[in-house]
């Protein structure tokens, strides 16, 4: 989600109320190679809804967020993919406990197309919001689901598989929630959170009025959405 630090964002408060109005627990600020100041967000948040702070990080060969940054820590966006500077900078998130998501890997505009390999990386985005474009929407979100499922057996198998995400990327009015992702989390923290996406704890859901539930049983045991049985 973007504010008025990315040139075409929404206020902060409509952002907070948006978010509100969409039945969500949490949203992400993601502003583009740039960050809130400290404290500005203090004001808004409330017990029972959570700001996550983050970073889409726009280079000439693709975008990725950074989520869970520290109040005004801001990622370089200034490398590419042939100057071996990524490796840097998601060290840099991953040491502030955040994740590295790479972003829209197939938009179809110029720096859209995600050149970085996944390596290093810890989730992909394979569904992206309603954007102005000449193409059908969703055609370059089936790209990357399609992408990200054929690799899923393979990276099952060597320990290295990254979970799916769903983002809304608002920038305008309107847009927030739509879609995105539902966390099983422990509590409602950045920790907690962060913690349930990156083991995949997670499920995508094109708004809040998209519910889904399933039981599994096993000897006994029993497990629902984001628990394992054991």
């Amino acid at each position: 989600m973007s504010t008025p630090f990315t040139r075409t964002g929404n206020s902060l408060p409509r952002s907070w109320l948006s978010g509100r109005a969409a039945r969500l627990d949490f949203i992400a600020t993601t502003e583009h190679n740039s960050a809130a100041a400290p404290g500005v967000w203090g004001h808004l948040p409330a017990d029972d809804f959570l700001i996550l702070l983050g970073e889409e990080v726009t280079t000439k060969t693709g975008h990725w967020l950074a989520l869970g940054l520290n109040p005004g820590e801001v990622v370089d966006w200034n490398h590419q993919v042939r100057d071996g500077l990524v490796d840097k900078c998601l060290d840099q998130v991953h040491r502030a406990g955040g994740l590295c998501v790479a972003a829209h890997p197939h938009a179809p505009y110029p720096s859209g197309d995600f050149m970085f390999p996944f390596l290093g990386f810890d989730v992909v985005e394979v569904w992206n919001g309603l954007w102005t474009s000449d193409r059908p929407w969703n055609a370059d979100n089936e790209a990357a689901l399609a992408e990200w499922g054929r690799s899923l057996a393979a990276d099952l198998h060597t320990g290295s598989w990254r979970p799916a995400m769903g983002n809304s990327d608002t920038h305008l009015e309107g847009q927030i929630g739509i879609p995105h992702t539902v966390v099983f989390a422990e509590e409602l923290s950045a920790e907690a959170v962060l913690a349930g996406i990156r083991a995949g704890r997670s499920w995508i859901a094109e708004s809040a009025d998209v519910d889904v539930s399933f039981t599994a049983h096993a000897d006994g045991r029993v497990a629902g959405v984001g628990e394992r049985l054991v």
